[in-house]
């Protein structure tokens, strides 16, 4: 219906409105999507963002320990602990440069010295770790100085290998004979680089797989 001056009437306004809506509201919905779902691909792309790659880049639990092709045996739970220390480095100041160093010199890497405590006290795995000898049984300790050395591989929840090919073992009989805690072995290692020349830690995470 037209009103005076040529005017459309309120239901036929409403009605070109409507139409009008309805084509292009959809479009614009869909293209706004379109943008995002691009962008956020692009995102996890650049970013390797919840991918099996970024997983494998976590290490976490221990699984099995293996001293001298021996699986030692319980490993106290969160006792596990890298140890080491910082790299040690020397600054360089200059009167002319306040505040910063002009020079860092490095003296020593960076350290591991894992430690643990051991507390499945066969007489096997005491004398893996205490030195001493092991029969049908029974533990004996060692009458002259003993010094236990050679090489670990621990393997880990997350899929990972971790090998020191040569470690000299420090170790001793600790905790209390009580209903409340058990008895335990403090094991701590020391890593030094190997004969042959080679890497004194390595790390393999081929094998390492997404967390469930």
């Amino acid at each position: 219906r037209a009103a005076v001056g040529g005017e459309l009437s309120s239901d036929s306004h409403h009605e070109h409105e409507g139409k009008g809506g309805e084509d292009r509201s959809p479009c614009l919905v869909g293209t706004i999507i379109d943008i995002y779902s691009r962008a956020a691909a692009r995102w996890n792309n650049n970013n390797d963002f919840n991918t099996e790659k970024t997983m494998k880049k976590f290490i976490y639990g221990l699984s099995s320990f293996t001293l001298n092709d021996k699986l030692l045996g319980y490993i106290e739970k969160d006792s596990y602990d890298w140890g080491g220390s910082e790299p040690e480095t020397v600054d360089v100041n200059a009167e002319q440069v306040p505040g910063q160093p002009v020079l860092i010199l490095v003296q020593k890497n960076g350290t591991v010295e894992p430690q643990f405590n051991l507390i499945q006290l066969d007489a096997d795995n005491i004398a893996a770790v205490l030195g001493g000898t092991s029969a049908n049984g029974k533990w004996s300790a060692p009458t002259q100085l003993s010094q236990v050395t050679g090489k670990v591989k621990i393997e880990t929840v997350s899929g990972h290998v971790i090998e020191m090919p040569k470690v000299t073992v420090a170790a001793n009989l600790t905790g209390k004979l009580s209903l409340s805690e058990v008895s335990k072995i403090q094991v701590k290692l020391k890593v030094q680089i190997p004969d042959d020349g080679s890497a004194p830690l390595t790390i393999d995470g081929k094998e390492a797989s997404n967390p469930t």
